[in-house]
């Protein structure tokens, strides 16, 4: 790298970056390195029209998380993804497919489902193919995927 080169956070554009080191010593490369605070936000897919989008190359499906800096850079990244917020060709009867974020009050500390983090949570119904329920989609650009813990129903004993 050259002194003043910068560095993508993202591999499919920059959301900051991270000026390069004009020499290899600790104290320069932490001076230079940006901090970056973000939270996850989560967005549910309505079954607009009685069905679901699924596409695991782009990572959507029926809980879509996405790890941004700010409610507005989460639908920034969420657009980049495949998902759409103004309804087009969406059920009339149904709703929108999808609902953009409105403020930062719904960000997480960690990948959540409606306060849940996504690994304690459980369903008593999948959607989608297992192990797809739901995609993190970190802002390095991985993808992780979790399946539904299902939930048992108990039978209740009936007296004859």
């Amino acid at each position: 790298m050259e002194h003043g080169e910068t560095v993508n956070l993202l591999p499919n554009g920059p959301v900051g970056s991270i000026p390069a080191s004009p020499t290899n010593t600790q104290e320069n490369i932490m001076s230079e390195l940006a901090i970056v605070s973000t939270k996850f936000y989560h967005f549910s897919q309505n079954n607009s029209g009685g069905s679901f989008d699924f596409d695991e190359v782009a990572g959507i499906t029926h809980n879509v998380i996405v790890e941004a800096t700010d409610y507005q850079h989460a639908n920034m990244l969420a657009e980049r993804i495949g998902l759409y917020f103004d309804g087009e060709g969406d059920c009339p009867c149904c709703g929108d497919r999808w609902y953009s974020q409105w403020d930062g009050k719904d960000g997480a500390d960690v990948p959540s489902i409606y306060g849940e983090p996504v690994e304690s949570q459980v369903s008593s119904i999948a959607w989608m193919p297992p192990g797809k329920e739901t995609v993190v989609h970190y802002l390095d650009g991985r993808k992780e995927w979790f399946g539904v813990v299902t939930k048992v129903r108990k039978s209740r004993k009936v007296k004859a």
